[in-house]
């Protein structure tokens, strides 16, 4: 069953597979890489850290395991317009790495990455213009909701309105004092939003963990 925060998943595939899963601000969950990995194995770790919306390899056309792993989750495949050299991988992932103080020891792992920081920097504009036009608007949308539907295709503006009679019916359902939310309060609360749920995550494993 899918659910919790929308994900950005970088695959590379073979023997060894390398996965990387960013949240939709960028943020790394996961990174590393497993030699004998299935798609099965690959859908149960995804499903234990969200839902995944956007998933990319750093070739294309992409591989037939990342085709069919998005079919599973009616998620969208990013192909990459341009390939890069060894170099620009390297360099891409030694200045992310670096930003969030993380480390990757092999290639599957690196290139697993480039594939979903591409994948994050290709939406990153669009999912910035979402936040800034629910702000502007003072609209309580979920965020995430918006931009897994521009993800898979969708203006803006035509997903701010098809998410729309969802909220008014919310409203009339529970009446709320309306309150001006700008877009820094949007952002603390989808962090807040994702701590809370990796929070619960990891106090479940303590406690399968002391069984």
């Amino acid at each position: 069953v899918k659910g919790g925060p929308k994900l950005i998943i970088g695959i590379d595939p073979g023997t060894t597979c390398g996965l990387a899963v960013l949240t939709l601000g960028g943020i790394p969950v996961h990174v590393g890489s497993r030699k004998g990995m299935s798609r099965g194995d690959m859908i149960r770790t995804l499903l234990d850290l969200g839902d995944p919306m956007l998933i990319a390899a750093d070739v294309a056309p992409p591989p037939e395991f990342v085709e069919k792993l998005a079919k599973e989750f009616e998620a969208t495949v990013y192909r990459p317009e341009a390939l890069l050299t060894v170099m620009e991988k390297q360099e891409m992932a030694r200045e992310y790495l670096k930003q969030f103080d993380i480390k990757v020891d092999d290639s599957h792992s690196r290139d697993a990455l480039v594939a979903a920081i591409k994948a994050f920097n290709h939406y990153k504009s669009k999912f910035e213009s979402v936040e800034s036009e629910l702000a502007t608007r003072n609209l309580d949308l979920p965020q995430e909701e918006v931009k897994a539907l521009v993800v898979k295709g969708y203006s803006v503006q035509r997903a701010i309105e098809s998410l729309l009679p969802q909220m008014r019916e919310s409203e009339t359902a529970h009446p709320v004092e309306e309150e001006a939310l700008t877009e820094d309060d949007l952002k603390v609360r989808g962090l807040r939003e994702t701590i809370a749920f990796y929070k619960e995550r990891l106090e479940a494993a303590a406690k399968a963990n002391e069984r």
